[in-house]
């Protein structure tokens, strides 16, 4: 036995020595990777499980919508308004099914009129709250802080900041104007001192963008439509003042025909008990913003047949539309819609229908819809231009005047209705605006 088993080559045992334990090897090595594949396969299939989890979970789960505004400070009556606005849009649209069969939930955050701390909040809302959209903010300085932030971020934001500047210079992609522009105000009160006969004017406003662009606006569309107009003079208190004595006093002695203010919220109804005490009425008129925001807290102290300018009348356009949603209002609140109210509403409606129309709640796809949808407001149809994103809001320009049952004043004494296609800048102005800013 020995002797033949010599007979084998030992190369040949070698050979078969490797191949024996590669064949065993292989095996070894075939069960490893198996065993890999199947716990690879077992980990994937736990990865897909949970992101359609998560997915159904964010296709079922409500829209979140970040409301950055100011509840506290001299615009909380603002904000209170706000909110009732913003609630009755989703209560009635939640009441439909939602959006996409969603409902609508609401994040807010306090801006204390400070541009920094809006952006902070605006950011905590993104990043902490996770929320889909952001709409909110009251003057320009805020909203154009968010607006940055939004466009850094693609995050779309509708804003209630009425500076010019936020839609055409600095417009983008990702803000959309909620409220009229400061171009539009100028023009409905230029054309309301027109009809006046009113010659020589005197300006006063809050010392900062808001209130400068807004003169220059303002002497721009005088100087076409009054000729012979006649500028004496400029006041420039800042936002929260609470003496304006040395102002009326300047104005007092310039005996302008009409003072052009640029002042609003708790600043412009300081601003009016005073200098109606100081008797400035009696020789000067005033022409002012009187929305409701601004009229109502001061009660029956304002004079009678100041002239006024309001984003939003409830008595104006004297519509079945505006009618039922100002009763509606008033019977869940106890009180008429404002502008704030009327803008949030609009809002977060607007949003609704572009959700809905996008079938999605993706950010570019929303943008997209945003642009082309059209809401049929208690105030008529509103839409966004596609060139700078404004809203179509019209104006209400008249005088102030009492009404029966109402302890305030509001802009209904010869009343007209200014359509904001009448008021904003054209398209080729735009283009030129934002053409010469990047010089």
């Amino acid at each position: 036995m020995v002797k033949g088993l010599f007979k084998i080559k030992p190369i040949t045992m070698f050979r078969g020595y490797c191949q024996t334990h590669a064949q065993i090897k292989g095996e070894k090595m075939k069960k490893k990777v198996f065993m890999i594949c199947l716990i690879g396969s077992f980990i994937c299939l736990s990865c897909f499980a949970i992101m359609e989890e998560t997915v159904t979970a964010a296709a079922t789960g409500p829209v979140k919508i970040g409301v950055v505004t100011a509840k506290s400070s001299f615009l909380a009556y603002h904000g209170k308004y706000a909110e009732w606005g913003y609630m009755m849009a989703a209560e009635e649209i939640n009441a439909k099914g939602g959006v996409l069969g969603r409902p609508i939930k609401f994040f807010w955050r306090d801006t204390k009129i400070k541009p920094d701390v809006a952006a902070r909040e605006a950011r905590d809302l993104v990043f902490g709250d996770k929320v889909d959209f952001l709409i909110g903010c009251f003057i320009t300085s805020t909203t154009n802080a968010v607006s940055s932030f939004a466009k850094e971020n693609k995050v779309l934001f509708l804003g209630s900041g009425s500076g010019v500047s936020l839609r055409e210079e600095q417009g983008h992609r990702y803000f959309f104007g909620t409220s009229a522009n400061t171009t539009m105000i100028a023009k409905a009160q230029a054309l309301n001192i027109k009809r006046k006969g009113y010659k020589s004017v005197w300006f006063i406003g809050p010392d900062y963008a808001f209130g400068h662009q807004g003169v220059k606006d303002s002497k721009r569309f005088l100087t076409e439509l009054i000729p012979g107009v006649k500028y004496l003079g400029e006041s420039w208190p800042p936002l929260g003042e609470k003496d304006f004595g040395p102002f009326i006093a300047g104005i007092s002695r310039a005996k302008p025909d009409v003072v052009f203010s640029w002042l609003f919220g708790g600043d412009q109804g300081a601003f009016v008990k005073q200098a109606n005490s100081f008797g400035l009425f009696k020789t000067t008129q005033y022409a002012g913003d009187f929305g409701p925001e601004s009229l109502r807290p001061l009660g029956l102290a304002v004079p009678e047949g100041l002239l006024g300018i309001s984003y939003y009348e409830f008595l104006a356009p004297d519509t079945p539309e505006n009618k039922r949603f100002a009763e509606k209002f008033k019977a869940k609140y106890g009180d008429y819609p404002s502008r704030e109210g009327m803008h949030y509403y609009n809002a977060v409606h607007l949003l609704a229908l572009a959700i809905e129309k996008a079938g999605t709640t993706e950010t570019e796809a929303v943008i997209d819809a945003l642009e082309k949808v059209h809401f049929k407001s208690p105030v008529g149809d509103l839409y966004f231009r596609q060139i700078d994103h404004q809203i179509s809001l019209p104006m209400v320009a008249g005088e102030t005047m009492k009404m029966s049952g109402l302890d305030y004043l509001v802009v209904a004494k010869d009343a007209v209705v200014f359509p904001a296609e009448e008021l904003w800048h054209s398209e080729a102005e735009v283009r030129a605006k934002r053409k010469a800013a990047k010089k």
